[in-house]
């Protein structure tokens, strides 16, 4: 996880992209821009991890599953 600092090239290139793909709204009042880009963002970036555990959502007993995974030192 990184921080985006607030008023940043990264900040301005990330709304950009949320903007192109449809996940936040051109049409903002000034107020609203301000907020937008007034504060840090967090950046999460996730890595696929591929197992023998199988679909997550199919899985009956995820807390025993998780808890082998991380004994095993994948998790």
């Amino acid at each position: 996880m990184d921080i985006v600092p607030a008023r940043s090239d990264e900040l301005k290139e990330f709304i950009a992209m949320k903007i192109e793909e449809g996940g936040m709204p051109k049409e903002k009042t000034r107020k609203e821009w301000e907020e937008v880009f007034g504060v840090n963002w967090f950046k999460v970036t996730l890595k696929k991890v591929d197992t023998e555990v199988g679909h997550p959502m199919e899985i009956q007993d995820i807390r025993t599953t998780l808890e082998a995974l991380s004994t095993e030192g994948i998790c």
